[in-house]
């Protein structure tokens, strides 16, 4: 599920031409040309947002030469094509890594830790109202930079502290985007569930061709599906070998600038 957040500027745009075409904002007259022409615009904005927030954030990593990561993004087909047209996908990117951003700013700077830190968590449960299915990755990426910040980690139980902190700090996130997702609002527990559990089984009809065979889970039944295997092919047919390989650097100079 998808909150409002997304579709808030386009929403806010579209309504100010409704009501200056007509003012008892008759439903047949809403402008859904403008609203879909300013979603795809707004789309492009958040295209060029997370080029942006990866350049900053390949400065506080302090990288030789930090346009090279928004360089490669914007230069990847699946990232760029995306930009144009996707209203759900960009938004959800450019807010995992500006989440990804603030996070590397709270845990490598000494100053403003509190205001750091709201902004950190903040971001989080934006990302989270857009597909919460992402909330057990940022809970481990929380985990994670609670670690390598800490020296001596497994000495006086600092590993328990480590994780109630996580835990609070997944609850927030959590709290935060059940507030920005009205759907929810009627039985939030209901409508987590239904994400995590139930709707793994959903038949989604769509497929990526790939010489005559699909790769994910689709609507055919008689595939296996596996999510490791999705992740993999999806992977290796979106991705070039030079993004790929640029993954793979960029978390090991990740890993290695957090331990220092």
């Amino acid at each position: 599920g998808y909150g409002f957040i997304q579709k808030l500027p386009a929403t806010i745009y579209a309504s100010i031409m409704w009501f200056l075409r007509d003012s008892n904002l008759n439903k047949i007259n809403f402008p859904f040309k403008e609203y879909y022409s300013a979603s795809h615009f707004i789309s492009l904005c958040f295209g060029f947002g997370t080029c942006l927030i990866l350049y900053k954030s390949s400065k506080i990593l302090k990288l030789t030469n930090p346009w090279i990561a928004p360089l490669l993004l914007i230069s990847t087909p699946i990232f760029s094509g995306h930009s144009l047209f996707n209203i759900k996908d960009i938004p959800f990117a450019f807010f995992y890594t500006l989440f990804t951003y603030l996070s590397n700013d709270f845990y490598l700077r000494k100053k403003n830790k509190k205001r750091r830190l709201i902004f950190m968590i903040t971001s989080a449960g934006i990302l989270t109202s857009l597909k919460i299915i992402v909330l057990p990755i940022i809970s481990i990426q929380i985990f994670f930079y609670n670690i390598v910040s800490i020296s001596n980690f497994l000495n006086n139980n600092k590993i328990f502290k480590i994780a109630i902190k996580t835990i609070l700090y997944t609850l927030t996130i959590l709290i935060i985007a059940i507030i920005l997702s009205p759907a929810w609002w009627d039985n939030p527990i209901d409508s987590i569930y239904k994400f995590f559990v139930e709707y793994q089984n959903y038949p989604w009809k769509g497929c990526m061709n790939i010489d005559g065979l699909c790769v994910g889970k689709f609507y055919n039944s008689s595939v296996n599906f596996s999510t490791l295997k999705y992740i993999f092919d999806w992977s290796f047919i979106k991705l070039s070998i030079l993004n790929i390989f640029m993954i793979i650097i960029s978390i090991i100079t990740l890993t290695i600038v957090l331990i220092k």
